[in-house]
């Protein structure tokens, strides 16, 4: 096997899925919806390319407009929206200024137990821990403060969402009780921080296993407009609405990949 071979059908992140998606293009679509879910950003000059190439391919729209039918009408053409997950202290070193410069809103999916308080308790510390252990990253960098998000929230572009508030598998929320405090407990905190009401709601981790019926039905009660999970998929009226989990390390083929709906049904195969 040629080297040039084995870089075609490897490459150290992607391993395997980089030929997939070539023979994968002819089920790409070129209109339609969809969500794209981001972590940690550590390179500021990979985040602006990367921004750079979605807004000069796609129309970049804001959460409250996937309620709106005129948005999901296949005429518009190829819309995403923006989330981030699990409150990163690089989001505003690295990502928001240049969000706010190219005006691109963002969704900010935020688990309040990450949340670096201004007079630390000894609980806070603990919860803190917790939720910090519950990312499952071997390297976690710092998190937002409490001035920081409510910098985000302010902001005109972006939105607030809930995401537990110790990032826990809510499949281990066994009672009602548990649910009230993990999700409703985030809640009431990002509202009362922000001063804002929470409409937005993501399941952590994401996958199908981790987004349980009982879940949904509470945020359903609960008032969340709508759930988010880790399934790629296109936005349609569904309650719980897929994303993409995608890297800036990434690149641009594989995101145009997945942004056009490629690698959904694999997913699904593989985690039936």
């Amino acid at each position: 096997m040629t080297r040039s071979y084995k870089r075609l059908m490897w490459s150290p992140r992607l391993g395997l899925r980089k030929p997939l998606m070539w023979l994968l293009k002819p089920r790409w679509k070129q209109s339609g919806t969809r969500v794209v879910c981001l972590h940690e950003i550590d390179d500021t000059k990979l985040f602006y390319k990367k921004m750079v190439w979605l807004k000069s391919n796609y129309n970049i729209i804001k959460m409250d407009d996937l309620t709106d039918l005129e948005f999901n009408a296949p005429r518009v053409g190829h819309n995403v929206v923006l989330t981030f997950d699990d409150c990163f202290a690089s989001w505003k070193t690295n990502a928001i200024t240049i969000l706010k410069a190219m005006e691109i809103p963002a969704t900010f999916f935020i688990p309040s137990g990450r949340i670096t308080r201004t007079d630390r308790t000894a609980a806070d510390v603990e919860m803190f821990r917790v939720t910090t252990r519950n990312l499952r990253r071997a390297i976690i960098g710092p998190s937002l403060t409490q001035q920081e998000v409510q910098s985000i929230a302010n902001d005109l572009l972006f939105t607030i969402g809930s995401h537990t508030i110790h990032h826990v598998d809510v499949r281990d929320c066994r009672f009602k009780t548990d649910y009230d405090a993990e999700i409703c407990g985030d809640r009431e905190y990002l509202r009362h921080l922000t001063g804002q009401w929470i409409r937005y709601f993501a399941f952590p981790y994401g996958m199908p296993k981790n987004c349980p019926w009982s879940a949904t039905l509470y945020c359903m009660k609960l008032g969340f407009k709508k759930v988010f999970s880790t399934i790629p998929g296109w936005v349609g009226q569904e309650y719980v609405i897929g994303r993409d989990c995608l890297s800036i390390e990434d690149p641009e083929w594989y995101w145009k990949a997945r942004l056009g709906g490629s690698y959904d049904w694999l997913y699904r195969r593989l985690h039936k």
